[in-house]
């Protein structure tokens, strides 16, 4: 974990009391640098902008979301394999609750890696998702849930659009497209403006709460 990472679980964890409940997700941030792109079935060609991903785990209960990990991969980065690193990078003493997230993230390996975790996996279900016998007793349970009780699964699955608004919030206060051309520098870039969220969400809390 860098520095940075680090920073980003330290400024985010002294918000959180009792069992955290976290949604995640990723989103894309602009770069400076350009790629050439061809359409075969057009003939066209032309450049378009870069961007890299940033990977969260959002605590959601706040009036002030908070960033308790993150991630900056390259943007075709694909969001469920990055998911068991950032619930390694979780501050070890935070008890984490609900881990609500899109069905991009819909795999056993990661219900069973945010079990592992001690959270409770709430994950939008595919419409042909089915109770495989064979499967990891974590992964029978979150479904079964979802049956029996599908309002109440719902109303933790919600949680998930907290990160989405965040997320819009972050590229508004603190921009959309990152300055830095050098892929560590821009990691480092985009790393310090989580941290400075987190810590706007501390003045916020200190000031309002």
């Amino acid at each position: 974990m860098s520095y940075w990472e680090a920073l980003v679980r330290r400024t985010g964890v002294v918000f959180t009391q009792g069992p955290c409940n976290t949604a995640g997700d990723a989103t894309g941030l602009g770069t400076q640098d350009f790629a050439r792109w061809m359409d075969a079935r057009c003939g066209k060609s032309g450049k378009r902008p870069k961007f890299v991903k940033l990977h969260v785990l959002l605590a959601t209960r706040k009036a002030w979301p908070i960033f308790l990990a993150a991630k900056v991969t390259p943007g075709n980065r694909g969001d469920a394999p990055e998911l068991p690193e950032l619930l390694d990078r979780l501050d070890p003493e935070l008890e984490l609750g609900n881990v609500a997230l899109d069905p991009g993230y819909l795999t056993r390996g990661r219900v069973e890696a945010i079990t592992a975790r001690g959270g409770r996996p709430v994950i939008e279900m595919r419409s042909n998702t089915t109770i495989d016998p064979s499967g990891p007793p974590e992964w029978k349970r979150m479904i079964r849930q979802q049956r029996r009780r599908p309002r109440a699964y719902a109303n933790r699955l919600r949680r998930r659009d907290a990160v989405e608004a965040t997320f819009g919030s972050f590229k508004r206060r603190l921009g959309s497209r990152i300055q830095s051309h050098r892929r560590h520098a821009q990691r480092v870039e985009v790393l310090a403006r989580v941290v400075v969220w987190n810590l706007l969400g501390k003045i916020f809390h200190d000031r309002f709460a």
